[in-house]
C-alpha cells in the first residue's frame, strides 16, 4: 500500500470490516447482506477476498479494493485527486491506466474525450499525447460548474500546468461527432453516455465512437451500471448495457470477461445522494437515491478491428 492511500483508506476499511463475515459473500436476506434486491449476475464477494484479489482485468466494477496499489492509484495522485474514495476518481484513473496498458498513451497519439466536461484527464493527456480533443455541449450551462467559459479558457479549470496547444475544446454532441472516419487512436467517455438522451442515444454514441476510431484504436467507456433490478432511464441494467453499449456497434471488448465482483460491505449501506451530499462521506462507490435504485460505475475497454478482423494497430 502506498503512503497516498494509507492516509485515508485504512480507516474506511476498519469501519467497513464488521459488516460482512471474513471470506464470506453476503446474500439477500442474510444479516449484513445487500440492502436492496440485487441483480443475480452481480457477485458480492467477501472484503478480505477482494483485498487479496489481483484485480488485473480491464473490464470491471468500481470497488474499494482498487485503492490499494497499482498504476491506477499512481494516476489518482498524478491527477491531484482528493483523499476520498469516489467512483469518478476511479473512472479517471482506471481509464488512463488502461489506455497506457494498451499502448495508446504515446507522443504521436491523437485522442478524443466525449462528454469531457472540465474533467482532469484532458489536462493529464495534453502533457502526454500529440493532441486531445475535448467535446461536450459547452454552450449549455445549466446544472454544471462549467460552461462556455471552458471553451475560451480551459486552463482556468486545470489543477496542473499543461500544454495548451495540444488541447482542443469543441462544442458538439456525442451522438453526432463532427470528425472524419478513422481519426483517433483512442476515444474515451466517462459517465456521460447515459445522459445523452436515453439508451438509444447511448447506442448511437457508441456507433459514433466506432466510426471516428482508427482501425486498431481503443475506446474506454465508463458508465453507470444498476446493481439493483429496478430499471432507470439514465442508467443501465446488465442486459441494457449489453444491448445499448457492448453490442451497439462493431467495437469488440479487448477482454471478453467483465469482472462483476464487488465487496459485500459496499452493498450493505449504499451512499444515499439525497442525504449524503458531501463527497467526504465516502466511500462514494455504491450509490442510491431512493433505496431501490442502486448503481455503481463499470468500465469497459473496446477495440476497433482491422478490415481483416484482426485487433492490431497500424
Amino acid at each position: 500500500m502506498t503512503a497516498w492511500t494509507d492516509r485515508y483508506l485504512e480507516p474506511l476499511r476498519r469501519r467497513l470490516a464488521g459488516r460482512t463475515a471474513p471470506g464470506r459473500a453476503a446474500g439477500p436476506g442474510d444479516e449484513g447482506g445487500p440492502a436492496f434486491r440485487l441483480h443475480p449476475a452481480i457477485q458480492p464477494t467477501g472484503d478480505d477476498q477482494m483485498r487479496r484479489s489481483e484485480r488485473d482485468g480491464l473490464n470491471q466494477l468500481c470497488d474499494l479494493s482498487d485503492w490499494r496499489w497499482g498504476r491506477a492509484v499512481d494516476v489518482m495522485a498524478e491527477l491531484g485527486e482528493k483523499h476520498i474514495v469516489y467512483r469518478k476518481a476511479w473512472e479517471n484513473a482506471k481509464c488512463l491506466a488502461g489506455l497506457e496498458r494498451l499502448d495508446r498513451i504515446r507522443p504521436d497519439a491523437v485522442g478524443l474525450s466525449v462528454g469531457a466536461g472540465a474533467e482532469k484527464p484532458v489536462f493529464w493527456l495534453a502533457n502526454r499525447v500529440a493532441a486531445i480533443h475535448a467535446t461536450d455541449l459547452y454552450r449549455d450551462e445549466s446544472g454544471y460548474p462549467w460552461g462556455s467559459d471552458f471553451v475560451a479558457d480551459p486552463g482556468a479549470y486545470s489543477p496542473v500546468e499543461f500544454r495548451r496547444e495540444r488541447l482542443h475544446v469543441e462544442v458538439m454532441s456525442g451522438t453526432a461527432l463532427g470528425f472524419a472516419d478513422d481519426t483517433f487512436d483512442f476515444v474515451y467517455s466517462l459517465s456521460s453516455i447515459e445522459h445523452f438522451g436515453g439508451h438509444e442515444a447511448a447506442a448511437q454514441a457508441m456507433r459514433e465512437v466506432h466510426r471516428v476510431l482508427r482501425p486498431g484504436g481503443v475506446a474506454c467507456i465508463a458508465t453507470e451500471l444498476l446493481l439493483s433490478e429496478a430499471p432507470h432511464p439514465e442508467r443501465f441494467t446488465l442486459e441494457e448495457l449489453r444491448r445499448h453499449v457492448i453490442d451497439a456497434s462493431p467495437l469488440r471488448l479487448v477482454e471478453e470477461e467483465i469482472d462483476l465482483r464487488i465487496s459485500s460491505s459496499l452493498l450493505v449501506h449504499p451512499y444515499d445522494i439525497t442525504r449524503e451530499t458531501h463527497l467526504a462521506h465516502s466511500p462514494h462507490i455504491v450509490v442510491t437515491e431512493d433505496g431501490a435504485n442502486v448503481w455503481t460505475s463499470v468500465i469497459l475497454f473496446f477495440r476497433k478491428l482491422q478490415e481483416d478482423g484482426s485487433p492490431r494497430h497500424p
